[in-house]
Formats: C-alpha cells, sequence, structure tokens
C-alpha cells in the first residue's frame, strides 16, 4: 500500500502549521542535559510520530572526520536480538553526508516495503553527521516528503549538534590534551568520590596518591624545544600508565606534575613507585640521536595518616616530594601528620 504523510495525517498540512514548538523546546531542554544518543531517541519518538516513520538511526563522523559510525537509533517495534552495531552505513546516508542535502533512497528499487530518507545534520556549513530514517512505504508525493524534512531538519539538527558538542565539550573538559589522559579536574572529581566512599565506608582498602614530576623539565624543554618536550611527556605518561593496577587512575596536573589515584593501595604504593623507577631507568632516552638524563621525583600521601581531604592529601604528596628533591633519603620516610 502506498502511503503518504497526507494518509497518515488525515489532510496533509505544512508541519511548520502545526505546533512544533514541543520537540523545539524538547530538544533545547535535552540537548545540554543529556548523552547524544539519550537525545537522539526522544526527539525520534516526536519526529516518528509527526512523519509517520518506523524508525531512524544517527550517524556520526568519527574524530578524524573520516567515516561515520552509528551513534543512536530507535524504532517502533525493536527485534529480538538485534544488534545495532552491525548495522551497516546506508549509501543514502554517505550521500547526504557529502552533498549536505536530504537523500531519499532509490524510489524504483523500494515498491512497498518502504525507503529510507537521510537528513544531513549541520554545524554552520559543516556535516557532522545524518539523521536516518525509515518509512514504513514508499512516498506518493516526493516534493510533499521533501517539504517536511526540510521543515523537521532545521529542528532536528540543532538539537542534536548542541547535544554532540555539550558531550564532547564534557569529554574533553576532562583530559589533558597534550597527553590525552585524564587531567587535574578528572582526577579531582575521582579523589573526591573515593575520599567520600572512604568517609562512609571504613572497611574500604587504603586510598593513596601519587605526585610526580620531571626533574629539571625546564631544563629538558630548552634542549628539546617544546615539542620535543611535549614527546617527552606523552613517553612518560604511557610508562606511568604501563605500570599501574587497572583499577588506578593517572592524570596531567599541570606542566610536568602527574597525580596518581590508588585505590586499595595497602602496600603497593613503594612498589608501584619503585616499578616506575625501573622503567624509566630501563628507558632508551634519546632525540636527534643524543641522550638525555630523565628523573622522575616521587611524593605519595596516604589518606587517613597524611590528610582527610583531597587538598590536604595533594598538600602532603607535595611536601614529601619536594622534600626529597633537597635532600634525598629512603623511600620510605614519612611525612609527620599535620595537625
Amino acid at each position: 500500500m502506498n502511503l503518504t504523510l497526507a494518509e497518515s495525517r488525515g489532510v496533509h498540512e505544512s508541519l511548520a502549521s502545526q505546533n512544533l514548538a514541543d520537540l523545539i523546546d524538547l530538544g533545547d531542554l535535552l540537548a545540554r542535559s543529556l548523552p547524544v544518543e539519550d537525545v537522539f531517541r526522544a526527539i525520534s519518538v516526536r519526529v516518528c510520530s509527526l512523519l509517520n516513520c518506523d524508525a531512524t538511526r544517527l550517524f556520526l563522523l568519527t574524530k578524524d572526520r573520516k567515516s561515520l559510525y552509528l551513534a543512536g537509533s530507535w524504532t517502533r517495534q525493536p527485534a529480538v536480538g538485534n544488534d545495532d552495531n552491525s548495522v551497516s552505513i546506508p549509501e543514502s546516508a554517505l550521500r547526504c553526508l557529502s552533498s549536505k542535502q536530504i537523500v531519499i533512497g532509490s524510489l524504483e528499487t523500494v515498491g512497498d516495503a518502504g525507503c529510507t530518507v537521510a537528513i544531513p545534520l549541520l554545524r554552520g556549513s559543516e556535516a557532522i553527521g545524518v539523521m536516518a530514517l525509515v518509512f514504513p512505504g514508499r512516498p506518493a508525493s516526493v516534493d510533499e516528503l521533501r517539504s517536511d524534512l526540510t521543515e523537521i531538519s532545521e529542528v532536528v539538527s540543532p538539537a542534536v549538534v548542541s547535544a554532540v558538542i555539550f558531550e564532547r565539550n564534557q569529554a574533553a573538559a576532562t583530559v589533558d590534551l597534550t597527553t590525552q589522559y585524564p587531567n587535574r579536574r578528572a582526577f579531582d572529581l575521582a579523589l573526591e568520590h573515593k575520599i567520600a566512599e572512604a568517609h562512609s565506608d571504613r572497611s574500604s582498602g587504603s586510598l593513596s596518591i601519587l605526585a610526580i614530576d620531571i626533574e629539571d623539565f625546564v631544563g629538558v624543554n630548552q634542549a628539546l624545544g617544546f615539542g620535543g618536550g611535549d614527546e617527552v611527556l606523552r613517553n612518560i605518561a604511557n610508562i606511568l600508565q604501563r605500570n599501574l593496577r587497572e583499577m588506578d587512575l593517572l592524570a596531567r596536573s599541570h606542566d610536568d606534575e602527574f597525580l596518581v589515584l590508588l585505590p586499595e593501595a595497602q602496600d603497593e604504593t613503594l612498589n608501584i613507585i619503585s616499578r616506575i623507577q625501573d622503567s624509566v631507568g630501563r628507558e632508551p632516552w634519546a632525540y636527534g640521536g643524543a641522550p638525555i638524563r630523565i628523573k622522575l621525583n616521587f611524593g605519595w600521601a596516604v589518606f587517613g595518616k597524611d590528610g582527610q581531604t583531597a587538598a590536604s592529601l595533594l598538600a602532603s604528596a607535595r611536601i614529601r616530594k619536594n622534600s626529597l628533591k633537597v635532600s634525598p633519603r629512603d623511600l620510605k620516610v614519612l611525612l609527620f601528620r599535620r595537625t
């Protein structure tokens, strides 16, 4: 049976003359509060109700902008055992992305089985993805369908784009751009969470933190340039990560300082420091054919012994680190409890 939007709504009228304000409000409300996939599903319910389509899929560009990936989907009647991850990218979506125009799937071969249309999601003149809609039957009027899709695109595109930007900004806000490891903000959030757990559950394991920096990193930057210095930071970050446990969190704080969160450390803290020192010592540090000297300075603090708050733990770890720089001693030196 041939279906049209006019038949699905009784009398065809411009979607602009219907109340799209609720859809606009929905997008504005959700775009800055929920993950992209949730925003897309909520919008899809409303769009499919207006357009009488059966399913939607959201395809977004990868970070390298070389391909699309499935970022969200919605269907009226989910198939049991359906695996969205196995969905292939429809040809109409690829054409839509490249042309930045609405693409209606081939009608010559679709028969009564329906058709897929693709709407570009634009940020200014830049396409960041495609919304694909599946209709139960071929439309009688392609012009009417295209007009409706244009109006829907003007509402949906900004909402999805805003959600994507918000989600990516949230992720970027907790990632250090140089090393691609968590940053100080991410560390602070995780540390506060672990401290709250420790206060509420005294039976939880020992919680420790490490403060680590690179000795004479100013000299390293002067010798290698800032590009070479950044490469040293990335290599150090990778070495640190390789010597940590899966439960530990590594973050770059600022400049050449790294912070490590060690849950349930018990007596593991000094062992972890020793493993890191051995790995750094075995690394053939050389840039431009010339060897360079890389040495790390360590400080640590234990929750309950060296502090009860994030600020006091960080201060204790840094005091220990700086004291060992001035007067190197056995790593088992204890920091007196601060009053």
